[in-house]
This record gives C-alpha cells, structure tokens and sequence, in this order.
C-alpha cells in the first residue's frame, strides 16, 4: 500500500507544481525528520502565499515578533502523536510572496525557484529543524538535488 501526500497550495494559481511539492514533502518528512514521534507515512501541509503585510501580522500575533519575515512555518504536531486521520495535517507554511520575489532578485533566483527554496526551509521547520546554518546547509543540498 503506497503512502499518501498531500500538499495544499493557496495564492500560488498555478505557479507551482503539486507532484514536485509532494516529492520535495516526501524526501524531507521521510528522511529528514528530527521530532521525537515517527514520521507520518500519510500526511498533508498547508503552504499559503501571503502579503508582506499579512505575514508580518501572523509574525506579531502568533510569535510575538513585530517584524516582516519571509516564511513562517507551523509544526502541528510536535511533542504528539498524530491523530488517526486517514491524511493528517502536520504543517502550515506561510510565505510572503512580495518578499519572495525581492529575495529572488536579490539572490538571482526566478519567482518559483524562490518559492521552491521557502517551502523546502519550511518543511525542515515542519520535521523540527531549529533556524541556523546546518538548516541552510540541509535546505542547499536538498534544493541542489531537485
């Protein structure tokens, strides 16, 4: 029985795709995993595109930081087992797509291959990776590899 993936795209149209979103979910949820509990064999993420203002305000409220931030990403699970859903819900992740596409530029990057790079970032965050370098060492390689 093959395992199921789920990814939900919202303020992307179709600038993205679904089969390489849940390639890129499963190798990270599958290999890269760091919380205590066993990885899900079915899963689903939200990944929401969002304004600069939009994050910034989801940045104050759930995590007391009165700043704009690129991605935020929200690990539902940590410390739990996960329900007995057929396809639980185990991460949000938010991206401001007006930072994005600044971020993109900067780094002569296109829009998507931006996009692509954010929500790698936020599923390690989503399989309990903590910010730092050996995040960004894991985010590089896995995005090289794609």
């Amino acid at each position: 029985m093959s395992s199921v993936c789920r990814v939900n795209i919202k303020g992307a149209g179709n600038l993205l795709s679904a089969k390489k979103l849940e390639k890129i979910s499963r190798i990270i949820i599958g290999s890269y995993w760091r919380l205590s509990i066993r990885p899900p064999l079915n899963f689903q993420v939200d990944v929401n595109l969002v304004s600069d203002n939009e994050i910034k305000e989801i940045n104050r409220k759930f995590l007391g930081r009165d700043r704009l931030t690129d991605v935020i990403a929200f690990s539902l699970e940590e410390g739990e087992a996960f329900p007995r859903e057929e396809v639980p819900l185990i991460g949000q992740i938010i991206i401001s797509a007006e930072t994005a596409k600044k971020q993109a530029g900067r780094y002569k990057n296109s829009f998507k291959e931006e996009i692509y790079l954010l929500i790698i970032h936020g599923l390690l965050h989503v399989a309990g990776w903590e910010e730092g370098e050996e995040l960004q060492k894991c985010q590089d390689k896995i995005a090289n590899h794609l």
